[in-house]
């Protein structure tokens, strides 16, 4: 007796890192911190993370309750979040994954108590699996 054990529908894999950063040249040397945030932006990996850049400092001239626009503001806070898509995505492929873990290892338990009862009973029963 011989079973097949093929999973389909698994999710491709979701990049964990939060950027890709060259190593060659940059287009222009870095000089502050508004640059560093839009380099930042640039390289970042949008399809799994959010990111917010709030601006930060004395909100006398250019600010308001809110906050102050990144232009005028005297340091930048960066914000990351996952995506709620993705924690989903990740919950319902472990889900799947230790499903398909639990019908293999039945499937090979199977396997083996139809061997041993072929082997004590002169092969009596046949199992078949068509997909």
């Amino acid at each position: 007796m011989k079973l097949k054990y093929k999973e389909r529908n698994k999710h491709t894999h979701i990049r964990n890192n939060i950027f890709d950063l060259p190593t060659g040249e940059l287009e222009k040397p870095l000089r502050n911190g508004k640059e560093v945030f839009e380099f930042i932006l640039k390289h970042a990996n949008k399809d799994r993370y959010a990111f917010k850049g709030r601006g930060r400092g004395s909100r006398k001239e250019h600010g308001n309750s809110y906050g102050i626009r990144i232009e005028h503001a005297e340091k930048i806070a960066l914000y990351v979040h996952q995506k709620d898509h993705i924690t989903k995505k990740e919950q319902e492929e472990r889900a799947r994954g230790k499903s398909a873990w639990e019908i293999h290892w039945k499937l090979r338990d199977l396997e083996k108590l139809v061997n041993e009862h072929n082997l004590n009973f002169e092969n009596d029963i046949e199992l078949e699996v068509d997909e």
